[in-house]
């Protein structure tokens, strides 16, 4: 198995590549320290097994915004899609992205992450036939998605209540992060994720929402004095990893492509567990250099709570007017089904990657069928 980050490389393997499905290039589009690139690498792994020979490029042979378009020609065979990055192409599986706040709302969850992954899974690929469609007129297959954990509020101040967010100045990287800061009387300033430090560092913004571990990965820590548990809440997922090239999938021989599907199983449980260990890791580091760790009072939880309900209203009209999404309600209504069946299923004592892989298997793919999924 080969790996590399090098533009270069990805030219050579494309060349020889040729018509046959000899390789299987996958791309990242990440550091190679990121959460998602060794259960990527184990499935690569899984590939060569099968007898795919398989390369993983990492950091920017594709960047986010190429990803799509470059499964889509064939540059790479495979990638991580970031859907909600195409919200037009994908309208239809990026609802479920869309309704992530259900996962940190109702009926609590020890993993909320792990709930959504499922969810989304389960949906696209068993419950979705437009999803299908919009997936194959981009010329790829969808195999499996991961997620983000809970999304906190990291601050150069300290803010705990409902309270201290009234005016508070938040980076906030999606619409529904938007309206649930402007709910509670903050005010919302757009950056690229690039510009946050600084921003945090000269007070341009007092918070970004993000996952614990940006405090380590974005070097937040050199900069801010606490983070909020609890708050906004959500994950951010409609991330495909990997979505393949269509033509590449179909090349594949009937037990290749079965043990593809065996093997994201483990895929996506061990890239959501990687960002349960970085968060735990981050948050202990915040608090030896004596950040301020709060927990979301009563007030703020029920806050969320009515917001995440009085939030589908928006989202079913965005959806339907904007992206044309038709039977809007039947779908947030089986989506929102699945994230409490999966709520349900991830909260078993013990819960691990071995046990949620073996989850993901026997709920969604093993009632995948490889001769017919992403062939016909």
């Amino acid at each position: 198995m080969k790996f590399t980050n090098l533009a270069v490389g990805l030219t050579a393997a494309t060349i020889a590549a040729g018509a046959a499905q000899a390789e299987m290039r996958l791309s990242l589009g990440v550091p190679d320290a990121h959460p998602f690139y060794q259960p990527l690498v184990e499935f690569g792994e899984a590939l060569e097994a099968a007898g795919v020979e398989t390369s993983v490029f990492s950091l920017q042979v594709l960047s986010a915004a190429e990803a799509a378009s470059g499964v889509r020609d064939g540059l790479v065979d495979g990638a991580m899609v970031v859907m909600p990055y195409f919200a037009n192409e994908f309208s239809e599986a990026n609802l479920t992205s869309e309704l992530s706040m259900l996962a940190t709302s109702g009926t609590p969850a020890e993993y909320s992450g792990a709930a959504m992954e499922g969810a989304t899974m389960e949906y696209i690929m068993l419950n979705c036939p437009e999803c299908q469609e919009q997936f194959k007129a981009q010329n790829q297959v969808y195999v499996s998605g991961v997620s983000s954990s809970d999304y906190t509020l990291v601050c150069n101040k300290p803010i705990s209540t409902v309270a201290d967010l009234q005016g508070a100045r938040i980076r906030s990287g999606a619409g529904n992060y938007t309206r649930i800061a402007e709910a509670m009387g903050a005010s919302v300033v757009s950056l690229k994720g690039a510009e946050v430090f600084d921003a945090l560092s000269h007070g341009v913004v007092d918070c970004t929402m993000q996952p614990a571990a940006s405090i380590i990965d974005f070097r937040f820590i050199e900069v801010a004095s606490s983070v909020l548990i609890g708050y906004p809440g959500g994950v951010f997922s409609g991330i495909a990893l990997p979505s393949i090239n269509r033509d590449s999938w179909q090349s594949l021989t009937l037990e290749q492509r079965a043990a593809a599907l065996k093997a994201v199983a483990k895929t996506s449980a061990e890239g959501f567990f990687n960002n349960i260990t970085l968060d735990e890791s981050a948050l202990a580091e915040a608090r030896e250099k004596g950040m301020q760790v709060f927990e979301a009072d009563a007030e703020l939880k029920e806050r969320i709570a009515s917001f995440v309900e009085a939030d589908l209203e928006t989202i079913r009209e965005e959806q339907t007017n904007q992206f044309g999404i038709q039977n809007v309600d039947e779908k947030i209504a089986q989506i929102r089904e699945l994230i409490e069946k999966w709520k349900g299923l991830t909260n078993e004592p013990g819960m691990d990657s071995t046990k949620l892989a073996d989850l993901y298997w026997t709920e969604i793919f093993s009632k995948v069928d490889p001769a017919t999924y992403g062939v016909d």
